[in-house]
């Protein structure tokens, strides 16, 4: 078998897998994450520095899931910049639920910096999912729910205390 066929089979064999991961695992690895931040979060006004840590690396979590190469046409892994998020309609109750947008925004109130920046990170890429993903009502809810917990955020004492909450990655 000459070098280029095998590369080809190899590419279609790691893509075949991609998929099926983000086909049968991602989207309840994303619930899970959600599920994990709100239970840890859930009737607290602060966490210790262990909570804090575990929210951070769930904050991670739920970034990296957001950020998946849903359609596979991400060629620069390395990049951060945000274009469109390809979210599959699937994930759309999960996105849509008020749920998931208040306890990644009360997640921000209880974080220290720099920690609180994660959870800025994870809005700015949910606030790029695409369009289409909603109807148009749905659309406008979802963007005045963010719009409302962001102005929530605004006046936190900490919201710019620290220079990470304001310099995103």
């Amino acid at each position: 078998m000459n070098l280029p066929s095998q590369i080809l089979k190899n590419i279609s064999r790691n893509r075949k897998t991609v998929i099926n991961f983000r086909d049968s695992q991602l989207h309840q690895l994303f619930r899970m994450s959600l599920s994990t931040l709100l239970s840890l979060i859930q009737g607290k006004n602060m966490l210790n520095m262990d909570e804090q840590k575990l929210a951070e690396v769930t904050l991670d979590l739920i970034k990296a899931c957001l950020t998946f190469d849903f359609i596979g046409t991400n060629t620069d892994e390395s990049s951060e910049e945000i274009g469109s998020i390809q979210i599959p309609v699937s994930w759309r109750p999960t996105i849509s639920d008020p749920l998931t947008l208040q306890t990644i925004f009360h997640t921000f109130e209880l974080l220290n910096p720099p920690k609180s920046s994660k959870v800025l990170e994870c809005v700015s890429v949910i606030v790029a999912t695409r369009r289409t993903l909603f109807s148009e009502d749905e659309r406008l809810k979802f963007i005045t729910s963010i719009i409302h917990e962001l102005i929530k955020i605004l006046h936190l004492p900490q919201a710019f205390n620290d220079q990470s909450n304001y310099h995103g990655k």
